[in-house]
C-alpha cells in the first residue's frame, strides 16, 4: 500500500514538473480534433535541418494541426514552427533524456481535446497507405486505438550528402537485417510498456535491425506505436516507442526516416558532447564512423515506391477485414 501511494505522488509530481516545464510560444493553445482526425506531436532539438519538411508532409497527408516542442535548440527550429499558421510551439528547458516520453504526452494533452495522436521525430514521414482521415475512421469503427508504424531508415544521398534536399530526393532504403518479433516479445525489450495492451491480429508484429545494425551494430526498435487515440484512459507515451492500455489496429503503416540526412555525425556529436540522450546509440554510430575505411554502404538499395508497394511486398501487414474495409488491393 505505501509503495501504491508512494507511486501515486511520484507520478503526480512528475505531471506537475512536466506541465509546468512546457510554455507556450505561439499558436493556438486549444485544439478541437475530430474523431477522425489527428494533431501531429513533434519534440524537436536543433532540428532546423528537418523540420519544415516534416511538418509540410504531415499537414499534406491530412493532419490538422502540428505543436512543435523546441528543447532549448541554438538553431532555427522554433523560427520554423512560427512560420506556419497550423503549428503550435511550445518550449521546454528540461532534459530529454529524463522526460522524453512524458513531454510528448504532456504537450499532446495540453493542446489537442478528442481525435488522434500522430507522433513524428523531426526526420521523420509517416505514409499511410489509404487518406489519414479513412484510415482513422476504419480504426474507430473497428474499436482500435492505436496504429503500429514501422520504420524504414533512409541512407545519405547518393551524390550530394551534405544537401538537405538533394539528400532526400536521391536516398534509398533498405529492408536488408529486419527482424520480424511478435507483438510483446521480450527481445524486442519493450515488453514491460506493452504488457497491458490487445493486440487482436496476431499477424502484427514488431520489427527490429535493419540498416542500423548492419552498418553500426545497433539494437534499434524499428517499431513505433505511431498514432494513438487522445482517450483519458489511454498512456500516450510511455516508451518514445510505445502507448500504454491500447488496442492496436489489424494494419500497419509505413514511416520513412531521415536521420543520415545532411550531416549526421556532426549532429550525433553534438548529441553526444551535450548529452541529450541517455540510449548511447549515438556514441555507437560515431565509434564505428571513426573506425579506419569506414564507408556508409547500403546493401541492395531500394528507391521508395510508396506504401502500398511494401503492404505488397509484406513489409506492411494488413488483415483481410482492413483490406476490404479500405479497398487495398
Amino acid at each position: 500500500m505505501i509503495g501504491k501511494i508512494k507511486r501515486r505522488v511520484q507520478s503526480y509530481l512528475s505531471r506537475r514538473k512536466l506541465e509546468a516545464g512546457l510554455r507556450h510560444v505561439r499558436g493556438p493553445q486549444s485544439i478541437d480534433l475530430a474523431p477522425d482526425a489527428a494533431g501531429v506531436v513533434i519534440l524537436a532539438k536543433d532540428a532546423d535541418w528537418y523540420l519544415a519538411d516534416c511538418i509540410d508532409h504531415h499537414l499534406a497527408v491530412g493532419a490538422a494541426h502540428v505543436v512543435v516542442i523546441d528543447a532549448a535548440s541554438t538553431d532555427g527550429t522554433a523560427a520554423i514552427g512560427r512560420r506556419h499558421p497550423n503549428v503550435t510551439v511550445l518550449a521546454t528547458d528540461l532534459p530529454l533524456a529524463l522526460y522524453e516520453s512524458g513531454l510528448r504526452t504532456a504537450a499532446a494533452r495540453r493542446v489537442f481535446q478528442g481525435g488522434w495522436i500522430l507522433f513524428a521525430e523531426p526526420d521523420e514521414l509517416v505514409e499511410p497507405p489509404v487518406p489519414l482521415d479513412q484510415l482513422l475512421s476504419y480504426a474507430n469503427t473497428s474499436g482500435f486505438t492505436a496504429v503500429l508504424g514501422q520504420i524504414l531508415d533512409f541512407g545519405p544521398g547518393a551524390s550530394v550528402a551534405d544537401s538537405y534536399p538533394s539528400a532526400r530526393a536521391a536516398a534509398s532504403c533498405t529492408t536488408h537485417g529486419q527482424e520480424w518479433v511478435a507483438y510483446g516479445d521480450p527481445s524486442s525489450h519493450l515488453d514491460w510498456f506493452t504488457r497491458l495492451n490487445r493486440v487482436p491480429d496476431r499477424g502484427v508484429q514488431m520489427l527490429a535491425g535493419g540498416l542500423r545494425k548492419l552498418i553500426f551494430g545497433e539494437d534499434p526498435v524499428l517499431t513505433k506505436h505511431v498514432l494513438v487515440r487522445n482517450l483519458a484512459e489511454v498512456d500516450l507515451m510511455s516508451h518514445p516507442h510505445c502507448a500504454g492500455n491500447v488496442t492496436v489496429a489489424d494494419i500497419t503503416i509505413a514511416m520513412r526516416r531521415y536521420m543520415f540526412a545532411g550531416d549526421w555525425q556532426a549532429r550525433d556529436r553534438a548529441a553526444v558532447s551535450a548529452g541529450t540522450w541517455e540510449h548511447g546509440e549515438d556514441r555507437q554510430r560515431l565509434a564505428v564512423a571513426e573506425v579506419p575505411g569506414f564507408a556508409f554502404a547500403i546493401p541492395s538499395p531500394q528507391p521508395w515506391t510508396g506504401p502500398k508497394t511494401l503492404l505488397a511486398d509484406g513489409f506492411l501487414y494488413a488483415s483481410n477485414t482492413a483490406r476490404a474495409s479500405l479497398e487495398l488491393t
